[in-house]
C-alpha cells in the first residue's frame, strides 16, 4: 500500500478516535443481539404500534408512524389489530375497514423466493383489495428487495404509494423521535425509546459525534476542491471488501469439501454443489444467493443430498429432498435420520430434517468482526471440522440405513 493511500485511510480513523463518543449502557444489546430482527426489532416496533401496548399511549405512536411513513387513508377510529409473525409476516396491522399494513423487517437476512409476493397474495386472499394493502419493506438503509422476492406482485402496485422501501436510518429513527417527544411525561418509556434510537444509530453507523462528522466533511470538501476523488477510493474499498468476503467463503467451502470427501469413500459419495467456485461465492455475497456445500450419499441417487447452507442470517445443516417431488423418500429419510440423529429436529418440505449450526457466525454479514474471524485459519479449521463431523455422521447413517 502506498504511503499516501495509507495516510488517506488513517485520517477518518484519527478523527473518529479524537471525537469518540463514550459507550453507554444499552439494555437492548445486553438482552439481545442488535441484529435480531424478529425477537428484538419486530417485537419492540409492534409493541409501540399496538394500541393496547404496555406504553398506555393508545394509538398515539401508531398515528405518528402513519405520518412518518407517509401512509394516507388508513382508518384508525374504529380500532385496529397488530399481529407478529402472522403466516410468517413480521408485523401485520389490520382494521375493520378491511385495510392492511404488511411490514417485512430485514436487518441482515436475505429475501426468500417469492417472499413479498406470498405475503401480498395471502392478504388478498383475506378479501382485502389491492388499494387497501400497504406493503412496507424495511431495511437498515432502505435498499431494494431482490427481484425474486416480489415476482408475482402487479407492477402497478409496486409503482404505487402503497409499496414503500423504508429505512431504519431515516424513517424509523424519525418516527421514534416523535414517539419519544410524546413520552415526555413517562420517563421509563422515554428512556426505553432513547436506548432503542441509540441501538438504531449504532446499527446503521449513524452514531458518530457531530464534531467528528463536521471534521470529516471538511476533509472531504478539501479533497474534492483540490481535484482528488475520494469517492472512487471508497467505491474501490467496498468492491474489495465484497471480493475478500467471497474469497474467504470459497476457502471455507473448500475446507468442508476436503474433510467430507476424505472421511467418506469417494466411490460412494459425490459432491453435488459448492460455493467454492469463485462466481458462486461472489453471488452469495452480492446477490443474496445461498451459500452451500451438498453431497450425494449415494452417487447413483440424485433425489436427496446432505449438506450445509447459509441463506439468511444463520447457517444450517441437514438433508435436502423435495417432498413435492419425492414424498415417500422424504418421509423415509426423516424417519431414518430421526432414530439415529435426534439432534435434527426441524423439518420443511424441502428438508426432511435439519438444524442450525452451533456457531452463531453470520456468514452473509461482512462486518469487520466476521471477516476477521473468516481470515483466522484456526477459527475456520475448527468451524469446518465441527460442521463436517455432523455431515459425515448423517451421510454414514443414511448409507447404512439404506443398505439394510
Amino acid at each position: 500500500m502506498s504511503v499516501s493511500l495509507e495516510k488517506f485511510l488513517e485520517i477518518p480513523e484519527l478523527l473518529k478516535n479524537n471525537y469518540k463518543k463514550e459507550q453507554e449502557f444499552n439494555l437492548f444489546t445486553v438482552l439481545r443481539s442488535r441484529n435480531d430482527e424478529v425477537k428484538l426489532h419486530s417485537r419492540f416496533i409492534s409493541e409501540l404500534l399496538n394500541p393496547r401496548g404496555m406504553h398506555n399511549m393508545g394509538n398515539t405512536f401508531f398515528k405518528a408512524f402513519l405520518h412518518s411513513m407517509d401512509i394516507r387513508g388508513f382508518e384508525t377510529e374504529a380500532g385496529y389489530t397488530v399481529d407478529k409473525e402472522w403466516e410468517h409476516i413480521d408485523i401485520l396491522i389490520r382494521n375493520p375497514q378491511n385495510q392492511a399494513i404488511i411490514i417485512e423487517n430485514k436487518i441482515d437476512a436475505g429475501d426468500q423466493q417469492n417472499q413479498l409476493s406470498r405475503y401480498y397474495h395471502e392478504i388478498k386472499n383475506e378479501q382485502i383489495g389491492e388499494d387497501s394493502i400497504y406493503l412496507l419493506y424495511l431495511t437498515k438503509h432502505g435498499h431494494n428487495p431482490q427481484p425474486q422476492s416480489f415476482d408475482g406482485i402487479p407492477k402497478d402496485f409496486l409503482k404505487s404509494d402503497n409499496f414503500k422501501k423504508l429505512s431504519y436510518e431515516t424513517r424509523i429513527k424519525t418516527w421514534l423521535k416523535a414517539c419519544r417527544k410524546e413520552s415526555v411525561e413517562k420517563p421509563a418509556l422515554r428512556e426505553s425509546i432513547s436506548q432503542y434510537i441509540n441501538l438504531i444509530e449504532d446499527l446503521t453507523n449513524t452514531s458518530q459525534d457531530e464534531r467528528y462528522m463536521n471534521e470529516t466533511k471538511t476533509f472531504l470538501r478539501h479533497q474534492l476542491s483540490t481535484g482528488k476523488k475520494p469517492s472512487a477510493l471508497i467505491d474501490d474499498l467496498n468492491q474489495a471488501r465484497k471480493q475478500l468476503h467471497a474469497d474467504l467463503m470459497a476457502k471455507l467451502s473448500v475446507k468442508i469439501e476436503d474433510i467430507v470427501m476424505d472421511k467418506c469413500p469417494s466411490s460412494q459419495i459425490d459432491l453435488e454443489s459448492s460455493s467454492a467456485q469463485e462466481n458462486n461465492a461472489y453471488d452469495f455475497v452480492t446477490e443474496q444467493r445461498p451459500f452451500g456445500v451438498w453431497f450425494y450419499p449415494d452417487s447413483k441417487d440424485l433425489r436427496y443430498s446432505v449438506g450445509i447452507e447459509a441463506f439468511n442470517s444463520r447457517c444450517y445443516v441437514g438433508l435436502a429432498c423435495s417432498k413435492d417431488n419425492h414424498n415417500t423418500l422424504h418421509a423415509q429419510l426423516a424417519n431414518l435420520i430421526s432414530d439415529k440423529c435426534p439432534d435434527l429436529k426441524k423439518q420443511t418440505k424441502y428438508m426432511p430434517k435439519w438444524k442450525y449450526i452451533s456457531d452463531p457466525i453470520e456468514l452473509r454479514q461482512p462486518s469487520d468482526e466476521n471477516l476477521i474471524l473468516l481470515m483466522d485459519e484456526h477459527y475456520t479449521n475448527k468451524l469446518a471440522k465441527e460442521i463436517t463431523v455432523d455431515l459425515v455422521r448423517y451421510i454414514t447413517v443414511i448409507q447404512q440405513g439404506f443398505r439394510k
